[in-house]
């Protein structure tokens, strides 16, 4: 295997694109860095879009609540 310094970069056999340097967060061997597909998705970053999603989730839960109290209040002036 060829030595790679961190700041080299060189091309995924996919086609995708560059390859992306990486930090292991595995127990036994964290902090270890290794080359990944740009196509991949590290776990934090995955763990990040879910609770954006989550976060957006409460608040559209919120605003329907608004909206049906606002319906309902709405519907017993008539």
């Amino acid at each position: 295997m060829v030595k790679m310094v961190p700041y080299e970069a060189f091309a995924c056999p996919c086609g995708a694109g560059d390859v992306l340097l990486r930090e292991s967060y595995k127990p036994k061997i964290r902090g270890k860095l290794y080359y990944a597909c740009p196509r991949s998705k590290d776990l934090q970053h995955l763990h990040a879009i879910l609770q954006e999603l989550q976060h957006l989730k409460a608040i559209l839960r919120e605003l329907q609540e608004m909206h049906n109290a606002q319906t309902a209040s709405t519907s017993l002036i008539r």
